[in-house]
């Protein structure tokens, strides 16, 4: 898209808090995934990975001003809304219902922004509308054009941007993007027993997601707005200001469940138990299912013919 605004005009775009303070904290490194987190729960294996191969080190991090969402549900929640979302599936494998593999749902705080901002500026789109016409005694479609420039200007609703990158950030934000979280200052109390992920994205990166997803939702929006039938951006002027920026900790609980090669995740939030489980449907259950209900329809489908 021509135009683009690539830089914050209120934010800088690698997210600096021109913090000049400074201090060491212990952490563990997974070797596999490479997960950095201050192991406060006494965890044994990676947080993500399950991996038990973890190197004790010091890392150096800044003095921030820092929020944190603490846990409102217990872990027994985040269990059977874990059990409610597999256990009683047919086609799900027994592998993610088996006790072993539930038991390993953890209780963390994963780092995050937590941003509010507002838009505003010109967006200019190309639209047309396809009709039948008539041209040389033959109906062709014509498409007739526009030009359309559109004005915004809006608070956009606050929301979550993870930086930690080896979760799917879809996933992060269906679970955490919520309007009016609890916040709280940054007390060691709140962790004395839960582990902490460290961030693992630059600041800048983190600056380009932001602009990313403000202005793809923005676009979405502008865009339901025109009644044409064909939409092109032209040219996008949007200018995104920052109304207020917070590093967050929030609240998770995860489970990895590791199957065939690959990696599946059940999330909860742990302050108002907001979650997302991802599962895969197993071959050999889809087949033992479909053959029970052959045998339960030739069962009924005999007992019609005999006794009617």
């Amino acid at each position: 898209m021509s135009g683009y605004n690539s830089e914050l005009q209120s934010l800088p775009s690698n997210l600096d808090f021109n913090t000049n303070s400074e201090s060491t904290i212990s952490v563990f490194r997974c070797e596999k995934c490479g997960t950095v987190f201050q192991n406060k729960g006494g965890e044994k294996k990676c947080l993500l990975c399950n991996h038990d191969s973890l190197v004790e080190e010091q890392i150096t991090v800044s003095d921030e001003r820092l929020y944190i969402i603490p846990f409102i549900k217990s872990q027994k929640e985040a269990i059977f809304n874990y059990k409610k979302a597999v256990f009683w599936n047919p086609f799900v494998p027994m592998f993610f219902k088996k006790k072993s593999t539930i038991m390993n749902i953890k209780k963390i705080y994963l780092p995050s922004y937590f941003l509010e901002v507002h838009v505003d500026g010109n967006v200019s789109f190309f639209a047309g509308d396809k009709s039948k016409v008539k041209k040389n005694g033959e109906k062709v479609f014509e498409t007739k054009r526009y030009d359309v420039l559109l004005s915004t200007n809006f608070d956009y609703f606050p929301f979550f941007v993870s930086t930690y990158s080896k979760l799917p950030e879809e996933l992060f934000e269906l679970v955490c993007e919520v309007k009016n979280p609890i916040l709280q200052e940054y007390d060691d109390s709140l962790i004395k027993d839960v582990s902490v992920v460290q961030s693992d994205i630059e600041n800048v990166d983190v600056a380009a997601m932001i602009r990313e997803k403000v202005n793809k939702h923005c676009l979405s929006t502008i865009r339901k707005g025109i009644k044409h039938q064909l939409k092109k951006v032209q040219q996008n002027d949007l200018q995104i200001h920052s109304n207020s920026i917070k590093k967050v900790l929030c609240p998770v609980y995860l489970l990895t469940i590791s199957y065939r090669g690959h990696d599946y995740y059940y999330l909860m939030n742990g302050e108002n138990g907001r979650d997302y489980a991802q599962i895969c449907f197993g071959k050999i259950e889809i087949a033992i299912f479909s053959l029970f209900l052959v045998i339960i329809i030739s069962l009924i489908s005999y007992l019609i013919v005999m006794y009617l």
